[in-house]
């Protein structure tokens, strides 16, 4: 149980060391979870753990920037979050689940079901944004957007 009084049924992280460590301070340490590799971060390819400044400037995305350096295209990151998400919510007894991921790949994610979001004000996604999401018949719709103030993780 979290602070907010939050219960989750399971729990997943990105196969990141930072997003298990964001998960188990967040949770308290007090769920098991999952390592997922389908939550983790776009692959930049050998722009990888290098400075974003050498990112091209793009302001909706980066389309398949990255394909040409060994990366991921901005569809491929969003069609392997909404897989590895729908497989987890397809599970039995996944009714609250916490899934962390990232920034880039959670963007794009909650981008793919705009037709369908409750929520779709982007200006306050940064880093440690959660988004609340329903999930329903194959589709999840973002129903708030809530930028937390976890300022004691933010550089993990």
């Amino acid at each position: 149980m979290l602070n907010n009084k939050i219960t989750f049924d399971h729990c997943y992280a990105s196969t990141s060391e930072r997003a298990c460590d964001t998960l188990e301070i967040v949770t308290h340490h007090k769920y098991p979870y999952t390592r997922v590799k389908g939550l983790k971060e776009w692959n930049f390819g050998r722009f990888e753990a290098m400075d974003e400044f050498l990112n091209p400037p793009v302001p909706h995305g980066y389309g398949d920037f990255f394909v040409q350096y060994g990366g991921e295209s901005q569809q491929q990151v969003q069609d392997r979050m909404i897989k590895t998400l729908t497989e987890i919510m397809e599970k039995e007894d996944h009714h609250d689940v916490l899934a962390l991921s990232h920034g880039g790949a959670c963007f794009f994610f909650v981008r793919a079901f705009d037709d369908y979001n409750a929520v779709i004000d982007y200006s306050r996604v940064g880093n440690c944004t959660i988004f609340k999401l329903v999930y329903e018949d194959g589709i999840f719709s973002c129903v708030d957007i809530i930028q937390s103030d976890f300022s004691e993780i933010e550089n993990i």
